[in-house]
């Protein structure tokens, strides 16, 4: 109850010495298995065991008492296997995970996890935090680090941007090193963009763009992110070199791609808003380019054009033209699936209505 209420985050030591006074009770092989079974937590399959224990020697042994330890009612069989051909079985009362837990050596408790870790990944697991914490207590600090950035990427698609933060930060402090580092200093950025954190936002963009490779495409999106942030903060310079650096980039064959265009098109809008309008349009010159290729082929890297276009048209005095391309930028992001971008867009098509005096529709 005291775990419950928040008053301690571990379980009283009487507790576990009552619970393992009932382990101890039992055969000795009995309660190496649960030990191997505690390392998964409470949710566990036979074949796990049986690599932790030492696999296919260990096979008939560590099967037969599982099946004992459901008739003593320690254990129950899983409702639903989420693994194809495994046995899963489920302790009867986190207590008794947690009793068997407790019994494990240091040593014995990180290879096992690293096991553990191993066996998860030949499964199939599809959860990365599921695998990212075994990895971490096993030792495996690099493939942690790999697995708690995909946590972090499948956080970004759910908008939970607290918990991208939290999983970027843990990968960091894994140890990611180059190109990994960079994409998460990536996330980082835009997670702290949508939360508003702009100056945060601008200084993760700048590190993602160290260390990751020039003109790649993690190139290209932290270098939109430093536009972004840079132009909302009104550091005009620093937007400027970042036009400039963009547009020296070329890629091979000479034909600018979709990162390279979304970067210069997001680039030059901020541009047009700090009044540096020749350096836009030579942005914008180049990558007009290349629009007929990406409206029908990549509705996203259409859309950052459209909006680009449409915030020229409302420096140039076009309110018209800028309504019309603002819901031609909304319409492209929605047939793109980037619904983030297709609210933040549905915005500025009101703003265009109000300019015209369309409240209604506004």
């Amino acid at each position: 109850r005291a775990v419950a209420a928040g008053a301690t985050d571990a379980l009283p030591a009487t507790v576990l010495a009552m619970v393992e006074a009932r382990l101890a009770a039992l055969p000795a092989e009995a309660r190496r298995v649960l030990r191997a079974a505690s390392v998964f937590g409470e949710t566990f399959w036979a074949g796990g065991v049986v690599a932790l224990l030492g696999g296919a020697a260990a096979s008939d042994g560590a099967r037969e008492w599982l099946r004992a330890l459901v008739d003593r009612e320690v254990l129950v069989h899983g409702a639903a296997p989420r693994f194809l051909g495994e046995e899963e079985y489920v302790f009867r009362h986190t207590l008794l995970r947690e009793g068997a837990y407790a019994t494990l050596t240091e040593s014995n408790r990180v290879l096992g996890h690293r096991l553990a870790g191993d066996w998860l990944e030949q499964q199939g697991e599809r959860e990365p935090m599921v695998l990212a914490q075994h990895f971490e207590r096993g030792g495996e600090l690099r493939r942690a680090a790999g697995w708690y950035g995909s946590a972090a990427e499948l956080a970004m698609e759910g908008n939970d941007f607290a918990t991208v933060l939290e999983r970027t930060a843990r990968a960091m402090a894994c140890g990611a090193e180059g190109e990994a580092l960079g994409a998460l200093w990536l996330l980082t950025a835009e997670a702290r963009r949508w939360r508003g954190e702009i100056t945060d936002a601008e200084t993760a963009g700048r590190e993602a763009m160290r260390w990751l490779p020039v003109g790649s495409r993690a190139w290209f999106g932290a270098a939109a992110e430093v536009a972004v942030a840079s132009g909302r903060l009104g550091h005009h310079e620093l937007l400027t070199s970042l036009a400039t650096e963009l547009s020296a980039v070329r890629e091979r064959g000479g034909r600018i791609g979709g990162p390279q265009v979304i970067a210069m098109a997001r680039t030059a809008l901020q541009l047009l808003y700090a009044g540096r309008y020749e350096l836009a349009d030579g942005l914008l010159e180049r990558i007009e380019l290349q629009a007929t290729r990406f409206a029908t082929h990549d509705p996203r890297v259409a859309a950052r054009i459209y909006a680009a276009q449409a915030t020229r048209e409302k420096v140039s005095g076009d309110p018209g033209s800028y309504l019309g391309l603002q819901g031609a930028a909304a319409e492209s992001f929605e047939q793109a699936g980037d619904l983030r971008s297709a609210l933040a867009q549905r915005n500025n098509v009101g703003f265009a209505c109000l300019e015209l005096g369309a409240y209604a529709d506004a």
